[in-house]
């Protein structure tokens, strides 16, 4: 189990590069900071710091977090229609149809890093 915290140095890294991606993103303030978050708690599980009580909460954070988004989600794939045209004042990667499902998915990554973490840091 020694070399299994080096997983958490590697998310750490990830949510560092994502961060970085955000930069041309309208709303880049909200993503870079949840990135930046995850990465400093990573940062904190390898280091052994990070307690698994607060590692629960933040899981929790992100779990409503998702759930505040979905009906915004299903909304969207309810009534997605391929044949919008594309709006570069939303997002300048694709159209806005399809940032709320990239938005959600950044915070399932979050939380499957978060489990991971809290299944394997130690205490």
């Amino acid at each position: 189990m020694k070399n299994v915290k080096y997983i958490h140095l590697v998310f750490a890294i990830l949510f560092v590069l994502f961060a970085a991606v955000q930069l041309n993103d309208p709303d880049s303030g909200v993503w870079m900071s949840a990135y930046s978050a995850a990465a400093f708690i990573s940062i904190l599980s390898f280091l052994g710091k990070m307690p698994k009580k607060v590692l629960l909460l933040f899981m929790g954070v992100v779990a409503i977090s998702i759930g505040v988004m979905f009906p915004n989600t299903y909304s969207s794939l309810i009534n997605y229609d391929p044949n919008l045209i594309p709006n570069p004042e939303v997002t300048h990667t694709s159209d806005p149809q399809t940032e709320i499902f990239k938005e959600v998915g950044g915070l399932i990554v979050i939380l499957v890093a978060f489990i991971i973490q809290y299944l394997t840091i130690e205490e």
